[in-house]
């Protein structure tokens, strides 16, 4: 009965799910899910059968059979109407519904359902009972009912089964489910499938295996170990089955590429499938034999040198460092972490760079911590144990023996790594501590662009070169410790592990650096390891000079010099600690340029050196004044240099091609000196306010007012030895050792390497003039008689600009301009201070004098208020506090000359200026540190800075403009009486003569005070107040008036102004600080 119910469902539920599948319609199937899920609880379920066999127990082959056929017919139903989602639409019960409706799963279950089936038929057949025997007999007293379907009738159906090849027909459903999953997984990229196709290549592997087709099912169980990474149960079970393939089959070797992988995959095998010691020892022994005896080479590689999965884990890094030199031995630390679960002897472990293999001794090996001791010099590590290694890595002399870095973020070179984009706007300096806090590290040639010009970083700083240093893998030879038992026989495995690097996206915007140089990959570390371990990368330069050079006159001058005299600057030379200076040699060489107050740089270079189409200044130019070294040369008179102009006493021209030796030895931390000399010459004359007179050199002038530097390199160079002291190693036994082998470690211990290497310093002078000197006018004249300088015009309300207003140059300066007429005196004053006295260059005065401009000019003046007829104004002294001017202090003077202009220029009005200012000068010297005279040196010097010179230098200063004229008029005021008194008429008059060949009209005024006011001030007054005097030409008048005083004691006469109305001039001009003070008496 129960037989023919389950047809009847079986033809129904056909019917069911097939008219759903072909609707293609959500509800239809909504509907085949039900109906599939219904029909599988009431009819597919295990032990549905009521049929007895007395020898098998329940018919469970039966069920099985039924339960493949329903999942066979919904397989073959699914994948010729494949469900899809209807309209786009989806949700989570759709999902679910599809999930459950995919043919590749319902095969995967028809499989299961097979080979369950055929475990079911095998089992009854293991019984060995024959079927006659297991029978049972007929009931006669019991009719037989038609159309049913007795005990009898499954036998022969189980018969038929046991003909059939179950396996075969189980790896057929497997394999068309792999097939159908795939395709799935490459139309839905989103779908998680890595578990599921574990599980189909477990079922295919281990069917294969049961069929005895090891080659084949090898593939498919490494597939799915590969695929169930953390399913721990699946792994270990697909790995023992690996290894029973392994001992029927080993796969043939094609290349070196295929033994690396097969090695590693068998190794992996091994080592993952939970094996007690002794099995993993014959399992070894066993594939040893089989490559040709000998150790087992395992090779794998990895993306992260910490990963769990790999058999060691490990992590080198560098304490207490982040660069070194080519040929230094260096400090490094590793750590290892076995992650098998048998406890190992580790033989020997190299280390792979870029630098190549480094082995680390035995020594430091056995010195390991948390190890035990082995044999033969190894170590024991037990299972998941972590160790820590410290060991000196002796880095290659030359630096070129190091590979360069193309992996990571970039490399050193364009195109590799991804072939990714450099940033145009990236900084060339990175945020790793490894980069040199911010220094570039590739030349500026390396990386330039594709039209010649620079790369995309700026490349102003300092290139710091080098190359990465770093881990890029390991080797290992170990074998598993033997029981205790000491059975079976020891097979080391060769572990090599090589780290991988991800490429780069194409699409990514980077800075032409490795990646080690970043501080993110530079510093990563595992989670437990201490920041103190250091960086896990090292940055090897090329043999370096660590001497420390200081500019010791800088500290005192701010890095400024002085014209006109010799200016030493002293260098101090400090070795490092960790270097001792062979063979100390030192050579110079300056440029120089000039930089205009607007900003702009020329250069000053020969005709040589200048660049193509450079615009440079001549340094043979005298008006350029070019910088130069000089040296000392006792009792060498004045020469000319090769720059254009006259070194001073004793000095000549330095060559600064060649190597000068300093001193032949300096230790760790001593100091040696020296020092060179600069000397740039005065301008022939300074022009204070650069008014130029016509017929000047504009060009000449415009040097002195750019501020000019000078470039001193000094190059630096020495034989450095860096010693190289041997770490010491902590000894697990210790003793005393004979005296040859203390001395063995002692020379062992000083071992030095050396290079030849070179410093490159700047040294950078500003150049600063002496002096300042500022020029004002002497006391003004109250009698301008007529002059037409700017400043002497009548202002003209109805004007908007002075009347008569000539040349416009006048007007420039016609508030400071000395006005000096023909046979009149002239004063002016001059302050004196010096540029950069703050800075301790302290400048002496020697002596002022007056001088006239050499050459014709409009005017000369004769000195009046000189101390001798050469023209000195002063004359220092000795113990003469006056002529040193410190900082805060200034010298003034003035002095009175007497115009004479010349006849040529009498008709005529022009500028000047009053005559020219020479001082002469000696700078005050600096003195060394105590620390120079103490370091005993080989040529001592007392003095650096500006350096006195034998001939004091002279500074030329152009006197104030000064504006020439022969006046038109005359003015002298006419003696007064010399004691007036109260009430007693005396006269104050002028007397003025026309100097022209003109009649003038001269008005006259005494300003606006009335009677009133001038009998209150105390006197009274007669004579022509206001009005006009006509003069003839060349005729002379007497202005006068009357005074009577009213009153005893000090009263003030008016002011008295006459002014020219043809030139629209003063002539006389008294202002209220003018105007006449006069004492009378009772």
């Amino acid at each position: 009965m129960l037989h023919q119910c389950r047809k009847i469902a079986d033809w129904i539920n056909f019917k069911i799910l097939q008219s759903g599948l072909t609707s293609h319609t959500e509800g239809g199937l909504a509907a085949v899910a039900r109906q599939w899920q219904k029909h599988s609880a009431a009819f597919c379920s295990p032990r549905r059968s009521f049929v007895s066999i007395s020898f098998g127990g329940p018919g469970a082959w039966m069920d099985w059979a039924y339960v493949a056929h329903q999942r066979m017919v919904m397989s073959q139903l699914l994948e010729r109407h494949p469900p899809k989602a209807m309209d786009g639409a989806a949700n989570r019960e759709m999902d679910e519904i599809l999930l459950r409706c995919s043919p590749w799963r319902t095969y995967e279950a028809t499989a299961e359902a097979i080979l369950r089936l055929g475990a079911e038929v095998r089992l009854i057949q293991e019984k060995g009972e024959p079927f006659e025997e297991a029978m049972e007999p007929n009931d006669s007293m019991r009719k037989k009912f038609v159309g049913g379907m007795d005990t009898d009738g499954h036998l022969p159906t189980l018969e038929e089964e046991t003909k059939i090849n179950h396996r075969e027909i189980a790896l057929a459903c497997i394999e068309r489910a792999i097939s159908l999953l795939q395709r799935q997984v490459n139309s839905n990229s989103t779908l998680k499938w890595k578990r599921s196709a574990a599980r189909l290549e477990y079922l295919a592997g281990s069917t294969l295996l049961g069929l005895g087709r090891h080659e084949e099912a090898i593939s498919h169980l490494h597939t799915a170990a590969t695929l169930c990474k953390g399913w721990t149960g699946l792994e270990v079970t697909i790995r023992r089955m690996l290894i029973k393939c392994y001992e029927q089959h080993i796969p043939s070797l094609q290349g070196a590429g295929d033994d690396e992988k097969l090695a590693s995959e068998l190794l992996d095998t091994y080592f993952n499938a939970q094996m007690t010691n002794s099995e993993l020892r014959k399992a070894l022994v066993r594939y040893s034999e089989l490559t040709g005896g000998g150790s087992v080479e395992w090779y794998r590689d990895c993306k992260d040198e910490a990963d769990s999965t790999l058999p060691f884990s490990f992590f080198l890094s560098f304490p207490s460092i982040t660069h070194a030199f080519a040929g230094d031995k260096v400090k490094a630390s590793l750590m290892l972490k076995s992650n098998l679960d048998y406890a190992v002897q580790v033989d020997s472990v190299t280390l792979n760079s870029l630098a190549g293999s480094v082995s680390i001794p035995s020594t430091d090996l056995q010195c390991a911590k948390n190890a035990d001791q082995g044999s033969d010099g190894g170590i024991i590590m037990q299972a998941k144990a972590e160790i820590l290694l410290s060991t000196e890595i002796q880095l290659p002399k030359d630096i070129n023996a190091i590979a360069i870095d193309e992996t990571g973020n970039g490399g050193e070179k364009e195109g590799s790594a991804g072939k990714g984009s450099f940033s145009k706007s990236a900084r060339p300096r990175t945020g790793g501590i490894t980069s040199g806090a911010g220094a570039r590290l590739v030349e500026e040639d390396v990386n330039a662009d594709k039209k010649g010009g620079k790369g995309s970083g700026q490349w102003s700083l300092r290139c710091l070169g080098g190359r990465p240093l770093r881990c890029d893998g390991l080797k290992i030879n170990f074998y598993p410790v033997q029981s205790a038992t000491g059975d079976g026989k020891n097979t080391v495995v060769e572990l090599t592990i090589e780290k991988k690097y991800a490429r780069t996206d194409a699409n990514i915007k980077r800075t032409p650096f490795e990646e080690d140089n970043y501080l993110a990959s530079a510093w990563r570390r595992p989670k437990l390891a201490p920041m103190a371990w250091g960086p896990r990368c090292l940055r090897v330069l090329s043999p370096m000079a660590d001497m420390v050079v200081t500019n010791l006159t800088e500290q005192k001058t701010n890095g400024k010099a002085m014209e006109g005299v010799v200016n030493r600057v002293l260098l101090k030379f400090k070795a490092s600690d960790f270097e001792q200076c062979m063979d100390v040699k030192v050579k110079f060489a300056c440029s120089s340029f000039l930089v205009s107050p607007e900003g702009k740089v020329r250069r000053i270079a020969g005709a040589q050196e200048a660049e193509p189409g450079e615009s440079c200044l001549s340094k043979q130019n005298p008006k350029v004044r070019t910088p130069t070294l000089v040296k000392k040369q006792e009792g060498l008179p004045p020469q000319a240099a090769d720059v254009g102009y006259t070194l001073p006493e004793g000095w000549g021209s330095k060559e600064s091609s060649e190597f000068v030796s300093i001193t032949p030895q300096l230790k760790s931390g001593e100091s040696a000196f020296t020092y060179f000399d600069l000397y740039r010459p005065l301008p022939y004359v300074s022009r204070t306010q650069f008014v130029l007179s016509e017929g000047s050199d504009a060009e000449e002038f415009s040097f002195d007012q750019d501020m000019c530097q000078t470039d001193v390199d000094v190059t630096i160079s020495y034989r450095q030895e860096r010693p190289l002291q041997k770490g010491k190693q902590p000894l697990r036994r210790r003793g005393r050792r004979k005296p040859d082998e203390v001395e063995a470690a002692e020379e062992e211990e000083t071992e030095v390497e050396d290079d030849i290497v070179t410093l490159e310093y700047s040294a950078r002078v500003q150049w600063v003039a002496p002096f300042s000197a500022v020029f004002k006018p002497g006391l003004k004249d109250s009698h301008p008689c007529g002059n037409r300088h700017p400043s002497n015009n009548i202002p003209d309300p109805n004007a908007t600009s002075p009347k008569n207003a000539t040349n416009p140059r006048h007007h420039e300066h016609e508030s400071s301009d000395i006005v000096a007429l023909h046979g009149e005196r002239v004063g002016a004053k001059c302050l004196l201070e010096a540029v950069a006295a703050d800075d301790s260059l302290v400048p002496n005065i020697e002596e002022i004098r007056f001088e006239n401009d050499e050459g014709e000019h409009p005017c000369e003046f004769k000195l009046l208020t000189g101390k001798d007829k050469s023209g000195l104004l002063y004359k220092g002294g000795e113990g003469d506090a006056c002529r040193e001017l410190l900082p805060g202090s200034k010298f003034a003077f003035s002095w009175t000359a007497l115009a004479e202009v010349n006849e040529t220029y009498q008709q005529t009005t022009t500028n000047t200026s009053l005559g020219v200012i020479s001082v002469g000068w000696n700078p005050s010297p600096l003195t060394p540190p105590e620390e120079y005279f103490s370091s005993d040196p080989s040529d001592p010097i007392s003095e650096h800075g500006p350096l006195p010179l034998k001939t004091p230098p002279t500074c030329r200063y152009v006197g104030p403009p000064c504006y020439i004229e022969k006046a038109p008029f005359s003015v002298q005021m006419n003696r007064l009486q010399s004691s007036p008194k109260v009430a007693t008429p005396f006269a104050i008059s002028y007397r003025i003569q026309n100097l022209t060949q003109h009649q003038q009209a001269l008005q006259v005024s005494f300003g606006e005070s009335t009677i009133a006011d001038r009998e209150a001030q105390g006197y009274m007054l007669s004579g022509l107040v206001n009005g006009t005097v006509a003069l003839g030409a060349f005729e002379i008048h007497n202005l006068s008036y009357t005074v009577i005083a009213t009153r005893p004691g000090a009263i003030q006469m008016p002011q008295v102004c006459v002014s020219s109305d043809r030139f629209g001039t003063w002539v006389i001009k008294e202002t209220a600080k003018d105007r006449k003070e006069l004492f009378i008496v009772p």
